[in-house]
């Protein structure tokens, strides 16, 4: 599976980079046919947002949350994605 991170208006550590790779990869537990995941960083006034594109055979599944910190958003939009895998894979 391909991931492309995406970090804007601010440059991402290393630790960051790794949690997300990690996060993304998770997904394949959920379902078996993905082809790709997009992870977007974003920082902002009003919070930090990270969205995940995942590409996944016959479909795409798109989750975006912001919170005060971007661990907790990377959190919160990975359990979205892992919610709308189960339910493609439960069809």
């Amino acid at each position: 599976m391909k991931i492309n991170l995406t970090n804007r208006h601010f440059k991402g550590s290393d630790a960051l980079q790794e949690a997300v790779e990690k996060a993304a990869l998770n997904f394949t537990q959920y379902h078996d046919n993905i082809i790709s995941t997009e992870a977007v960083l974003e920082k902002h006034e009003s919070g930090d947002s990270v969205e995940f594109i995942v590409h996944v055979g016959g479909g795409t599944v798109v989750a975006k949350e912001t919170e005060s910190d971007l661990y907790k958003a990377m959190h919160a939009a990975s359990d979205h994605v892992i919610r709308q895998l189960q339910k493609i894979k439960a069809k």
